[in-house]
């Protein structure tokens, strides 16, 4: 049944001649990474995945320029850089222009606080974590500079916790938009021994803490953490990748080992374990099989849980989440997305890792 589905995806993008929008996560080049991984069972695709490289270099010469992580081409080299990652040097196709170019769009996002990850500076900072393992030095100054923002941007309380406003000026705790990518990314640039590591532990350390503070009543509100914070609006949160308990979780047991605490990696375990009974697709807005809000990205979390920590709720969690993926293909609109983040794409990924054993490096697209 998933091999039939992820046969049926492929040959829905394979089909697809509307080539607009080249984002990572939002268009072709997600749509490419699919192909590429399906071509480790079906080798023909493979052709398919260079005309997307093509494709991507001709929009470039034509001068259709984006920047952000979500639609542009920082995520576009982290896809492309993704296929050659068995290159010597999976970032030689990228000029030296268009690191260029990212850096003074993080300079920009950043004049306006900007902090977002599918939108804003901390998305183009992601790519530059990548090219900062190579030495290169656009990457750290851009590094340096987004680090240097963060810290005097702040939003410090008497408890000693800090957060960020978000693009709507409200403080958020998501992984799609807030805190939780904030964290990760910090993580990250303390995992490559990035300089100024004081700073980017002491941040992270603060921002834990009002993560922690934002618990609500889950036997009141059904979840743990708050839609985006409890200063916003008390308010439950939907089970999914983007917003809610799942994806800041993610983010607290990356730090959980990058910071080496044992009591926040006890206390999110348990959290996600609470989460795993969490079944009523309605009650927790669960209306599509897409990783961003739907049934395949709960699925990839409890996947990727499961196989680094073994536990057994975990596995049934994954499984759960597939059949209903697989429930809710077979009720899909014909005209349904076919993206990395909200379709297909995405959606086939999980699906073929289930049906084939391909693996999920590519998971990292989504911070997790």
């Amino acid at each position: 049944m998933e091999k039939q589905i992820v046969y049926e995806i492929a040959q829905r993008i394979a089909s697809d001649k509307e080539r607009s929008n080249y984002g990572l996560l939002t268009g072709y080049i997600g749509h490419m990474i699919f192909l590429s991984e399906y071509s480790k069972i079906q080798p023909e695709y493979s052709k398919i995945v260079n005309d997307y490289i093509d494709n991507f270099y001709s929009d470039i010469e034509q001068g259709i320029i984006s920047s952000s992580y979500s639609r542009g081409i920082s995520g576009i080299c982290l896809g492309i850089g993704y296929v050659h990652r068995h290159h010597n040097k999976p970032f030689e196709f990228v000029s030296k222009s268009i690191d260029e170019y990212l850096a003074a769009e993080v300079d920009e996002y950043l004049s306006t606080q900007n902090f977002d990850f599918l939108h804003g500076a901390l998305g183009i900072g992601f790519y530059f974590i990548e090219r900062a393992k190579e030495g290169n030095k656009i990457a750290l100054k851009a590094l340096k500079n987004i680090l240097e923002k963060l810290n005097k941007n702040k939003i410090s309380n008497n408890k000693d916790e800090i957060t960020f406003l978000n693009f709507n000026k409200v403080s958020d705790i998501s992984l799609s938009h807030g805190l939780s990518a904030i964290l990760i990314f910090l993580c990250k640039l303390i995992e490559i021994g990035f300089p100024c590591k004081n700073v980017a532990n002491d941040l992270s350390i603060k921002i834990i803490r009002y993560i922690l503070s934002q618990k609500i009543d889950r036997q009141i509100y059904g979840s743990q953490f708050p839609y985006t914070s409890i200063e916003n609006h008390v308010k439950g949160s939907r089970l999914a990748w983007c917003y809610g308990d799942l994806g800041i979780c993610m983010a607290l047991l990356k730090a959980s080992e990058i910071l080496k605490n044992q009591e926040l990696y006890q206390q999110t375990i348990e959290i996600l374990l609470y989460n795993s009974q969490r079944k009523d697709l309605n009650k927790n807005l669960v209306q599509d099989n897409a990783i961003c809000h739907g049934t395949s990205g709960i699925s990839l979390i409890y996947h990727i849980l499961n196989q680094k920590y073994k536990i057994s709720k975990f596995g049934e969690c994954e499984q759960f989440w597939l059949s209903k993926t697989v429930e809710l293909y077979h009720k899909k609109d014909s005209n349904e997305n076919l993206s990395l983040l909200e379709g297909l794409s995405g959606t086939g990924l999980v699906l073929l890792n289930s049906s084939y054993n391909t693996g999920t490096q590519w998971s990292h697209f989504f911070l997790i």
